[in-house]
């Protein structure tokens, strides 16, 4: 919500490139709060500590500003004229967000099936991109925003590409040895976010 504010704020909101790069920011955000929420299975009495989100809402004001400015507040924005639709940065950069999406969705869809209704305990997780890393939901999103800085090219972009990898590397990292710990068949050759590196 927030973002969309600050983006039809700008006097170039309306611009056909602007425009598609905020529908990649929405279509994703929409996603995150409306669809993902709602599939996942929690544990009966599970609940996330307050600084978790409130931290979430205060980094993501930051960086939803600078993002959604840099699109369409001429003031600040990059050159994002009709050309940018066939500047290779762009069309690179909507393939890796796209790549990212896609990675993200779909270990998403794999964790939340892990546990069935009714069911409270923890599995692990197996099959595609989770024999390979216990983390490829973080991995997906690492990859969306790299997509968007690349396809924005701008600082703004970066920055949030900065931010979520200092993010998710931890908490990948976190989740890793959390499974190691909790099974003790759990698969020596996986890595944390990155395939045979990390």
């Amino acid at each position: 919500m927030g973002f969309a504010l600050i983006y039809f704020y700008g006097d170039k909101a309306t611009d056909v490139v602007p425009l598609l790069l905020f529908m990649l920011w929405q279509a994703h955000y929409f996603h995150r709060t409306f669809v993902f929420p709602f599939r996942i299975r929690v544990k009966p009495g599970q609940t996330t500590p307050a600084s978790i989100p409130l931290m979430s809402v205060m980094t993501n004001s930051v960086i939803a500003f600078l993002n959604a400015a840099i699109l369409s507040w001429s003031s600040i924005r990059a050159d994002y004229d009709l050309s940018w639709l066939s500047d290779p940065r762009f069309i690179l950069g909507i393939v890796v967000f796209a790549a990212g999406w896609h990675i993200n969705r779909k270990a998403d869809a794999l964790l939340s099936a892990l546990r069935k209704p009714g069911e409270s305990g923890y599995k692990i997780p197996h099959g595609w991109l989770y024999e390979r890393v216990s983390c490829p939901n973080y991995l997906g999103e690492i990859t969306i925003w790299c997509g968007w800085a690349i396809a924005t090219w701008s600082w703004a972009g970066l920055a949030f590409v900065f931010l979520t990898i200092a993010n998710l590397v931890p908490r990948a990292l976190q989740n890793h040895r959390w499974y190691q710990q909790q099974f003790s068949n759990y698969p020596r050759h996986r890595k944390a976010i990155i395939p045979f590196v990390l």
